[in-house]
């Protein structure tokens, strides 16, 4: 079984496109997916009139889409129109290749966050990344790299991972530094480094999928690829419906961003 999730996730991975797109274009049919995408540039010295095209008002949410290392399958076509439908002032997606070292990849989606909040400086408060699986670690480590305006609140910038084996998939142990390996050996492995710490105004939510109905989550001998006691320091860990697989726990979050009560995961208390 996880041969095959590997082998499918490899063949995936292939000829993968790397950078930022905006999410947010109207497609000449519902069923458009790649229409509602536009490469932009998003780096420090990158310019801010394609993040500003379109952008909508406060207090409407902007999203951050950072998807599995699988790529863009059925849960990601599902998720982007049902988060559009719910009116946010934009959307960006962060595209890469998990062959990438972890911190190549966090460093051009910090770099891309950071440009992003620059560029919306009344962004604050409204920016969410919703990151899907392998993208979930990615964006745990980003959020600890991203540069928030001075005096940020609390708020100022979410971060949300569905499905993501934080503790890696296997007991095999990983004895390089995080930010040195492939996330594909990063998640194939035992994850046992701590997160770093997100910066000041960043929050950190994981909602965990469960092995009942999520291959991913399924034990190594006595390793937990969903490990409550992994992830970014004091974030809270919120248990999914069990019922819901790898795919669907991306678009029950993509759901509860589009209505709003995603704001309830952090009543939930930290473990």
């Amino acid at each position: 079984m996880r041969a095959l999730i590997l082998f499918s996730l490899l063949s995936a991975a292939c000829a993968r496109p790397v950078g930022w797109w905006r999410a947010d274009k109207a497609p000449t049919a519902e069923d458009l997916y790649d229409e509602r995408f536009e490469s932009i540039v998003l780096s420090p010295e990158g310019p801010c009139e394609p993040v500003l095209a379109r952008q909508g008002e406060a207090p409407r949410p902007i999203i951050v889409l950072v998807p599995g290392v699988g790529g863009e399958g059925d849960e990601m076509h599902e998720a982007v129109p049902l988060l559009m439908k719910a009116n946010p002032a934009s959307m960006f997606m962060f595209r890469y290749d998990p062959f990438w070292k972890v911190g190549e990849l966090t460093e051009r989606l910090a770099a891309g966050i950071s440009r992003l909040a620059e560029c919306v400086p009344d962004g604050v408060g409204r920016i969410i990344v919703l990151a899907h699986s392998g993208g979930g670690l990615l964006s745990t480590v980003a959020a600890s790299m991203v540069k928030p305006p001075a005096e940020a609140p609390t708020d100022w910038l979410t971060v949300v991972t569905a499905a993501s084996p934080l503790a890696g998939t296997t007991r095999a142990p990983s004895a390089r530094p995080l930010s040195e390996q492939r996330l594909m050996r990063v998640l194939g492995s035992n994850n046992d480094i701590p997160f770093p710490e997100p910066v000041k105004g960043v929050r950190v939510v994981h909602l965990r999928s469960s092995a009942q109905s999520d291959g991913y989550m399924r034990p190594s001998g006595d390793h937990l690829p969903n490990d409550p006691k992994v992830g970014s320091p004091g974030a809270p860990q919120i248990d999914l419906p069990a019922e819901l697989n790898h795919s669907q726990a991306l678009v029950f979050a993509a759901k509860k961003i589009g209505d709003g009560s995603w704001v309830e995961w952090f009543a939930a208390p930290a473990r």
